[in-house]
């Protein structure tokens, strides 16, 4: 979750716990 501290990394390691596989999947 850290190398994605981009767009979508910003705002999906504030919630990463459960959005994780939401972030992975949608990029």
């Amino acid at each position: 979750m850290l190398a994605k501290q981009n767009g979508e990394g910003s705002r999906s390691r504030a919630n990463s716990s459960g959005s994780r596989g939401q972030e992975e999947g949608s990029a």
